[in-house]
C-alpha cells in the first residue's frame, strides 16, 4: 500500500517477520526482531539523527518551525561509519524519525505480534525502498 503527499513524501506499509528487514535508500537498513522483545536495530551513517518521535517537541508548530528551518539549510550529505540503534517496541507502537524529521525519513511501527511486525515508511518518493531479500537479489 502506497500513499503520496503534497510535500513530495511517499508512504509505504510493509510487513516484516522476524529477522527480516527493510533498505531505505543505499544508507539505511531497518530489522525486525521478535526476541527476547520486540524491536527494531536502525543501522544508518553515524551523522544521520535517528530520534524517537517521543523526544521531540510535542508542538506541532515547533515540530514545523525546526522542519521549515531545516529545509531552509538544504540537503545534508550524509556520510561516515554505520552505526546501530535498538529501540524497543511498546504496546502502543514506535515512530522514529531518520534524518531532519518532517523532511526525511519517518518509520512507524503500526501494530506487531510476536512473529512480525507492520511498518510505514515515509520517505522522499525519490528514495527506494526494499525489502532485504529484494536488495539481495540487485546485488546478486
Amino acid at each position: 500500500m502506497k500513499h503520496e503527499y503534497d510535500d513530495g513524501r511517499s508512504t509505504l506499509a510493509i510487513t516484516r517477520r522476524d529477522g527480516e528487514g527493510v533498505w531505505i535508500g543505499d544508507d539505511v537498513y531497518v530489522l525486525y526482531e521478535s526476541a527476547p522483545r520486540p524491536r527494531i536495530i536502525v543501522e544508518a551513517p553515524r551523522d544521520m539523527p535517528v530520534v524517537r518521535d517521543s523526544l521531540l517537541p510535542a508542538d506541532q508548530a515547533e515540530r514545523d518551525r525546526a522542519a521549515v528551518e531545516a529545509a531552509e539549510q538544504g540537503a545534508p550529505a550524509y556520510s561516515g561509519t554505520v552505526s546501530s540503534l535498538v529501540l524497543g517496541i511498546g504496546r502502543r507502537g514506535l515512530r522514529v524519525h531518520i534524518g531532519r524529521p518532517g523532511i526525511d525519513l519517518t518509520l512507524d511501527v503500526q501494530r506487531h505480534t510476536g512473529a512480525a511486525a507492520r511498518f510505514a515508511v515515509t520517505a522522499p518518493r525519490e528514495l527506494t525502498i526494499l525489502r532485504d531479500e529484494l536488495a539481495e537479489d540487485l546485488v546478486a
